[in-house]
């Protein structure tokens, strides 16, 4: 099974000041930062370390395949976790992340026009792509023998599914809780508008975060007056 887990701590002179651990709890970061949950700051860890190597393995017989899954459950952050991997194995990794509301980069369509056998090409956002666009890519990536991965929210036909991220109630409060890990003195109250979220029926864990943000900062107010 996979999971995600904060990531090692970056270098000292990346992580700012050192917080005072004798304050409490409410003056100290925000823990639902996007800092500390964005992608990149959070990595997957599995039960078993070869479950990463599994999907690769997985990936290197499909050639081509999709990451899917509905916004803010993993894909981005599987995908972090699984190009430490990719780079081992291919000689050539390109990777393009695509946004809502922007222009189709040129040097990804040159990109693909030229790609090779030995290379990897890497969509994160593959939805924002024209449906005539996507077709041509996965046609034309096939014909050059090359390899193609991409993160969608819907399966992505003829591309097979590596992965469908799927975020339940109990990994979802494992997670949260381990953001918590450092404030046990207010982990109750913080658990409490996690539980009322989810109930709710927020079910975007990235979404519940930023409303815990919100949270952590109205109980940090009302605790300082």
């Amino acid at each position: 099974m996979l999971s995600i887990e904060r990531t090692s701590r970056p270098p000292r002179h990346q992580r700012g000041p050192r917080p005072d651990r004798t304050a409490p709890r409410w003056r100290r970061s925000n823990p639902f930062a996007t800092r500390f949950t964005r992608p990149g700051a959070l990595r997957f860890a599995a039960d078993n370390p070869s479950d990463i190597r599994g999907l690769c393995e997985r990936f290197d017989q499909l050639h081509q395949a999709a990451i899917v899954g509905p916004h803010g459950n993993g894909k981005s952050t599987l995908l972090q976790t699984l190009l430490v991997e990719l780079r081992e194995r291919y000689a050539q990794v390109h990777l393009w992340r695509l946004q809502a509301g922007r222009r189709v980069p040129l040097s990804l369509l040159g990109h693909i026009l030229r790609c090779r056998d030995d290379s990897l090409t890497i969509i994160d956002g593959f939805e924002q792509l024209p449906a005539p666009l996507r077709r041509g890519i996965v046609h034309w990536v096939r014909l050059r023998h090359g390899r193609l991965l991409v993160t969608a929210h819907r399966d992505q036909p003829p591309l097979s599914t590596l992965w469908r991220a799927e975020i339940d109630y109990h990994l979802a409060r494992r997670l949260t809780l381990r953001l918590l890990a450092d404030y046990g003195d207010v982990r109750p109250a913080m658990m409490a508008c996690f539980e009322a979220h989810w109930q709710r029926g927020q079910r975007n864990l990235r979404n519940l975060w930023f409303d815990m943000y919100d949270d952590f900062e109205h109980h940090r107010r009302t605790a300082a007056r």
